[in-house]
């Protein structure tokens, strides 16, 4: 009996080598395993040229961008909120820490530009009006991505209005002639002071109607100085095809000048537009 015992305790490591060689030459494979795929941007562009502060119809090259994408659909949504991804300076790639993993279902990508880590939910985006500042944007969404179709072209579109105020200069001194205060504001509520954007579809509502100022200095240029005003739009539909009665306040070398623009003269602000406000200021003395 006992010598029995023995020779069985002496096989056991044995059957367990040959069932172990046996598994590793085999493979594993798991129960219902589904091809994965990763996201990827293959281009980024916007669908107008020349209509905000961003020309042409892609991203400048010489500047590093970050997009904010959502990804929404059965077993993705909330997995994917709000992951960045960035384009380097100089480079085609758009690379991101969080990689976006697809499987056979099918999602929808959106997304909005600039990336903001503060942005919880795809349809409340918090844009504002600024001088010289931020241009928001928000993409077509992209539907029926999976494994298969990992890759995807985004075309942003502007969800603000540019008005571009041109003061021609004469008279002064090119050097020492200065801007050092600038007021806009619609007296028929042409824009807001902050609207929230639902970047699934462009659409602002609420947020608050108020003027813009700033205290910026501004020097002459060939014998202008061009100051662009990004303006989140009130208005929609028909209505925000109409110029809007546009007042100017400014110092221009100390003294305070203002204008009031109504009708034709004033600006049309409504997103994706470009409008131009043309100002002379004159110097009587020379």
């Amino acid at each position: 009996m006992g010598h029995y015992f023995k020779t069985i305790i002496l096989a056991l490591p044995a059957v367990m080598a040959v069932l172990s060689c046996s598994k590793q030459e085999d493979g594993f494979i798991p129960y219902n395993q589904t091809d994965v795929a990763y996201l990827k941007i293959n281009s980024v562009s916007t669908s107008e040229p020349v209509k905000s502060v961003i020309n042409g119809t892609t991203f400048p090259a010489d500047e590093e961008v970050s997009i904010g994408l959502f990804l929404t659909g059965e077993g993705y949504t909330g997995s994917y909120d709000n992951v960045k991804y960035t384009r380097v300076a100089g480079g085609s790639e758009w690379v991101t820490d969080k990689e976006i993993k697809l499987d056979d279902k099918t999602a929808t990508v959106y997304a909005y530009y600039p990336y903001n880590a503060s942005v919880t939910k795809i349809d409340e985006i918090k844009v504002t009006s600024s001088f010289d500042g931020t241009d928001f944007m928000w993409a077509t969404p992209v539907g029926d991505i999976n494994a298969a179709k990992p890759n995807i072209d985004l075309t942003f579109h502007h969800a603000l209005a540019l008005v571009e105020i041109i003061f021609n200069i004469s008279g002064f001194d090119q050097e020492s002639a200065r801007l050092t205060y600038l007021k806009i504001e619609s007296t028929s509520d042409g824009f807001a002071s902050w609207r929230t954007l639902n970047a699934t579809n462009g659409i602002l509502s609420s947020g608050e109607v108020n003027d813009l100022e700033t205290y910026k200095e501004y020097s002459i240029s060939d014998g202008r100085i061009v100051v662009p005003c990004l303006l989140v739009p009130v208005s929609t539909g028909t209505d925000a095809k109409q110029p809007r009665d546009f007042t100017v306040t400014c110092t221009f070398n100390g003294k305070s000048l203002s204008t009031t623009l109504i009708g034709e003269k004033g600006a049309v602000i409504r997103q994706n537009t470009k409008s131009t406000i043309s100002l002379n200021i004159k110097n009587s003395d020379s």
